[in-house]
């Protein structure tokens, strides 16, 4: 997977979010978009997956050396992000088999074995609304990382979840992501900044009018 972006912007409300994101980022790689609170990575990463358009500026995706169409990029993405939900009235089972209906396991992985990998076996019957917040995560993140898509992407992953499920899902994410781009939104003292290997500060491109 590559994607290029040109002269991309963002406003809201008159304020510029940010403005003049050209960039090449292609697999396999493994990045962080770093910044506080408000300022766009959340956004950008929107944009990244085809679920928002920018205000001005060009993007680009190209898989295999095929150029792929917005309205074509669902099959090529994973994402977790904490403002995309899933359906709490399933059990983990139901929701596996439902969400890879969609989208393939990656490779030699079969369905059955995901709620051991997630170390959520003991509930994978149970319906998912009566998770713990750090379970849900498990369960999101999870359906993401595990899903065969080039691009991957993870906003705040490790969120509600402890030091241990913190470590068993960042060998997920090391495992499953050799071949992939994978970008990653993330703070300056988190710990998924120890998955990436480059580092894009979005709050380098915040202007205002």
């Amino acid at each position: 997977m590559r994607i290029q972006t040109k002269d991309i912007a963002q406003t809201f409300n008159r304020e510029v979010i940010f403005k003049n994101v050209t960039l090449d980022l292609k697999a396999p790689d493994t990045i962080a978009v770093l910044g506080g609170n408000g300022s766009g990575k959340s956004t950008f990463l929107k944009i990244l997956s085809g679920k928002s358009m920018p205000a001005s500026g060009q993007i680009t995706y190209e898989t295999r050396g095929k150029k792929i169409a917005h309205e074509a990029l669902y099959p090529h993405v994973s994402m977790c992000a904490p403002y995309l939900g899933i359906y709490e009235q399933l059990t983990l089972n139901e929701l596996v088999a439902f969400h890879f209906k969609f989208k393939s396991t990656v490779k030699n992985l079969s369905k059955a074995a995901i709620p051991e990998l997630l170390n959520l076996q003991a509930h994978a019957d149970k319906n998912i609304e009566k998770y713990s917040s750090g379970m849900k995560q498990r369960v999101k993140l999870g359906l993401a990382v595990l899903s065969a898509t080039p691009l991957l992407l993870l906003d705040e992953p490790f969120s509600n979840m402890d030091e241990a499920n913190q470590k068993m899902m960042s060998d997920l994410i090391l495992q499953h992501n050799t071949n992939r781009l994978t970008i990653i939104c993330t703070n300056h003292q988190s710990n998924e900044l120890q998955l990436c290997r480059r580092k894009i500060n979005i709050e380098a491109y915040k202007q205002t009018l």
